[in-house]
């Protein structure tokens, strides 16, 4: 078996980059199909019974979106934790040069589902006041908290403890973990964008943003699937790349290899005897 190189010295953001996209292609169809399930069918959901709910046309100052929308952000940011909790075991079994198995991912995954919830919504309620208070705040909790998921699937950990172990891996490197969340953000953002552009035109007569409560139509319906597939497929790439920085920065700071990684994800799966990495 090959192991993985790591590095001691300084951060490798290619090595980040480079690790991310040889896991979703390696697994590709397992994954995206995890992140549409996760993550893709909820928001679907989510915004579908917005449409048909309101907020209504009566809401000028926009007060009854901002209400609806908060939900959506703590649904969206708790599904992406799940998933990333799912996929961790998924990108540590590739990296290890093992075959990521689909019942296994999902029974360990399970096996987290509630405390990768909590702590998915803990993040996104101190990223949302963090982001409405000065922009600062709410960067400083994205940097600081990037890393805990996988610290809680991978070692082990509770919400709280894992939130402490990203703030100690974090330090002295969160403008990289910025930087790479900033290049992810604006291509996230360009090609949402076009989806979005193509999606009207394919079908112009959706309407599923304010407006009067209605019922889905066929354009609706088209909309929903075209921009959802494509924001499932971000979501892969940005909760794969969590379980890469997280390897990147233990491999950097303590010098662990792949193989101990692995080691350290089976131990902390249910029914398995602890062990430390």
């Amino acid at each position: 078996m090959t192991t993985v190189s790591f590095r001691t010295d300084r951060f490798d953001m290619s090595g980040v980059i480079e690790r991310t996209f040889s896991a979703i292609g390696a697994n590709f169809v397992l994954f995206y199909g995890l992140s549409l399930l996760i993550t893709g069918a909820p928001s679907a959901i989510w915004r579908a019974w917005l449409a048909s709910i309101g907020p209504g046309a009566d809401d000028r100052l926009g007060l009854a979106s901002v209400l609806l929308g908060f939900p959506g952000l703590v649904l969206y940011f708790a599904s992406a934790g799940v998933l990333q909790g799912v996929l961790a075991a998924g990108v540590v079994s590739h990296l290890d040069e093992q075959p990521a198995e689909p019942l296994d991912l999902l029974r360990r995954g399970g096996a987290v589902l509630l405390p990768l919830a909590l702590l998915s919504s803990l993040m996104a309620v101190a990223l949302a006041c963090g982001l409405c208070a000065l922009l600062v705040p709410g960067l400083v909790v994205l940097c600081v908290g990037a890393v805990a998921v996988p610290a809680l699937a991978v070692e082990g950990k509770g919400p709280l403890a894992a939130l402490e172990r990203s703030r100690a891996l974090t330090r002295r490197h969160r403008a990289s973990a910025l930087m790479l969340a900033a290049m992810y953000a604006l291509s996230a953002f360009i090609l949402t964008a076009a989806t979005g552009i193509v999606a009207r035109l394919i079908a112009p007569g959706a309407s599923l943003a304010g407006g009067a409560p209605h019922a889905l139509g066929l354009d609706d319906l088209t909309y929903l699937v075209v921009t959802e597939a494509v924001s499932s497929f971000f979501t892969l790439i940005g909760a794969v790349g969590v379980t890469s920085l997280y390897f990147e920065l233990r491999s950097m700071k303590e010098g662990v290899r792949i193989e101990q990684l692995a080691r350290r994800a089976a131990a902390a799966s249910p029914g398995a005897p602890t062990g430390a990495a």
